[in-house]
């Protein structure tokens, strides 16, 4: 069975990554009959995408109902077989086998018509706060840590700053790179999934809600709380109302709230500055108000 690759990925992803993102969208139907051969698959139903993989339902031999999921591979997705590995399906969609040279994934199958953005915003801070304490597992060896990433952002976020005409003020980011330079120095040893927002928790049903595509980071799990925080923004109207989002995410994801704040500084602002950088306007405005009301 030839799969047909959605235009839009096709185009975002030779629009991202240029001669090589071409060359591997036109390899990946290739992948997937290879894939599906080793595993014993059916596909079922329309080729489904994310920013950076493309996902087909399919059935075991014996029937199982699955998802073979291909990523493109960087650091943001080349870990992800590891982390899913460790939680062992405990808050987090399970790993039924995974293909490393390929990047590729064989995942149980949730409800993709179903996430925490169905839900009503209390009940959906609550659960997702809820997974990310539970993910929250001595990490295990080999993947990236939060002091070295956070070594490099430091050094690209004030260049970024610089060239979007300051999205934030010059005290903001300074006291950003100031709590990014002493967390980093006392960084726990936790396994945290950095991308755990409301789109990225769908229904299942060995569990009601389980985490889908984890980015992950080895550090403070205070560094996971921000993406609970600046998605479904619009349900805040104000300090009080973010004070109040801010202290349900430390309460059910069992946090240190001044840990949560500091690392929440500096998560607005590298968020603040990307969305510049990216022409992401409503979220430059996200991002700045954040910082405004974490640092009053």
């Amino acid at each position: 069975m030839v799969i047909k690759i959605p235009e839009r990925f096709v185009r975002e992803t030779v629009f991202r990554y240029g001669p090589r993102g071409s060359r591997w969208v036109d390899g990946l139907p290739d992948v997937v009959d290879r894939l599906t051969g080793r595993w014993g698959l059916r596909l079922e139903g329309r080729v489904l995408h994310g920013n950076c993989a493309v996902v087909l339902p399919a059935s075991t031999a014996a029937g199982e109902r699955c998802v073979l999921k291909v990523s493109w591979p960087d650091d943001k997705t080349k870990y992800e077989a590891s982390a899913l590995a460790a939680w062992g399906g405990k808050g987090v969609v399970l790993l039924l086998d995974r293909d490393d040279e390929a990047c590729a994934l064989l995942l149980e199958r949730l409800d993709e018509d179903r996430s925490l953005l169905d839900a009503p915003v209390d009940t959906a801070v609550e659960v997702g706060a809820r997974l990310l304490g539970e993910l929250a597992i001595p990490a295990p060896d080999g993947l990236p840590t939060l002091a070295d990433q956070q070594r490099g952002w430091r050094e690209q976020v004030v260049a970024d700053w610089a060239r979007t005409a300051a999205p934030v003020p010059r005290r903001v980011l300074d006291a950003a790179l100031e709590a990014s330079v002493a967390l980093s120095a006392s960084s726990a040893s936790i396994l945290v999934d950095q991308d755990l927002h409301y789109a990225n928790v769908l229904a299942g049903a060995r569990e009601s809600w389980l985490v889908i595509d984890p980015k992950v980071v080895v550090g403070d799990p205070e560094f996971g709380a921000s993406p609970l925080l600046w998605n479904r923004f619009e349900a805040i109207d104000g300090p009080a109302a973010f004070d109040a989002r801010l202290r349900a995410v430390v309460d059910h994801a069992g946090l240190d709230p001044d840990l949560t704040r500091a690392w929440t500084l500096v998560r607005a602002v590298d968020y603040c500055v990307w969305s510049a950088v990216s022409g992401a306007g409503p979220d430059v405005e996200v991002g700045r108000l954040m910082c405004q009301w974490l640092m009053r």
